[in-house]
């Protein structure tokens, strides 16, 4: 191999011992994170090599430490604002369908929102308990269990929206 650059590939492990991810980081970084993972080192050599290993050392540093350093209430609340800005958007698809409809047609949005309400949040609640009953993250899992259902039925009326004009 050419260059004197060596990284890290980190694998991290899921429940079932399987790699989940892969991400290249230098090995003092690796070293840092903390968590169980497998680590496969490949050396090889060259300033261009050196550089990159920088480069990417500076990225990580940058931007995965203030994502670590999360406690569990400022992920609740950061899923929390994600889901307020993805029912905004969708209230805001709702009115532009609902304008170009006929008072019957607005009789079988109301209906079928309201029906889709309570899908999103019977939803949401089986997430947060199938995968995280009593615990801590439930919060988390179902703001983003939310947002994501949330997000797709935004989907569904911007595609109806788009037939109708």
């Amino acid at each position: 191999m050419s260059g004197d650059h060596i990284s890290t590939h980190v694998a991290t492990l899921s429940k079932a011992g399987k790699a989940s991810g892969k991400i290249k980081i230098s090995r003092r970084v690796a070293a840092t994170i903390g968590r169980p993972k497998a680590i496969y080192t490949q050396q090889s050599h060259g300033a261009q090599g050196e550089i990159t290993k920088k480069y990417f050392l500076l990225v990580f540093l940058l931007v995965v430490p203030p994502l670590h350093a999360q406690t569990q209430g400022k992920m609740n609340h950061i899923a929390g604002i994600d889901f307020e800005k993805s029912d905004k958007k969708l209230n805001d698809v709702y009115k532009k369908i609902a304008a170009t409809l006929d008072a019957a047609g607005k009789e079988k949005l109301i209906a079928s929102e309201s029906a889709w309400l309570v899908y999103r949040e019977t939803q949401a609640e089986f997430e947060a308990d199938y995968f995280a009953r009593g615990g801590n993250m439930a919060t988390l899992i179902y703001s983003e269990a939310r947002a994501r259902i949330t997000d797709t039925r935004i989907k569904e009326l911007k595609d109806a929206l788009s037939v109708k004009e």
